[in-house]
């Protein structure tokens, strides 16, 4: 994740006027894992990215830094990250294997992707957007 997130996570407490603890609470997490995120030593899971945005008004792709677009229009239809993997990954082409590559995952962690709908961490989640030259909203089925 780039220092943009580090960035934009300080960004949001600001405004919200919250400390890291305050932000913990806020998200039903412990103290310790946000100071991790505010360090840069770890990623939030997709679920705390989501709430993140929201908390932010914005996408989850503004929030990681892969975009300084900050709005965000929600699909009134959303979709799975499965229904969206299952898509994107058919029209690219790609066997599991390359997908697997390209994301520095094993090629066991996109059969679950695939067979029993799990969700990547946030690096795979940034890499299969990459990949499939989409956003990180729209793999997880939230914008159209």
């Amino acid at each position: 994740m780039t220092d943009n997130f580090v960035e934009r996570l300080k960004e949001l407490m600001e405004d919200l006027k919250v400390s890291g603890r305050g932000l913990a609470k806020i998200l039903n997490i412990g103290y310790t894992t946000v100071a991790c995120w505010v360090s840069g030593n770890t990623k939030p899971r997709y679920d705390k990215l989501i709430q993140l945005a929201e908390l932010n008004h914005s996408s989850i792709d503004y929030m990681l830094g892969l975009t300084d677009n900050d709005k965000l229009t929600l699909s009134k239809n959303p979709k799975s990250f499965h229904e969206r993997f299952i898509i994107l990954s058919k029209i690219s082409g790609l066997s599991d294997y390359k997908i697997a590559q390209a994301c520095g995952v094993a090629h066991s962690s996109v059969s679950r992707w695939r067979h029993e709908g799990t969700i990547p961490d946030t690096n795979a989640l940034i890499k299969l957007a990459e990949l499939f030259d989409c956003s990180v909203e729209y793999l997880l089925g939230r914008t159209d």
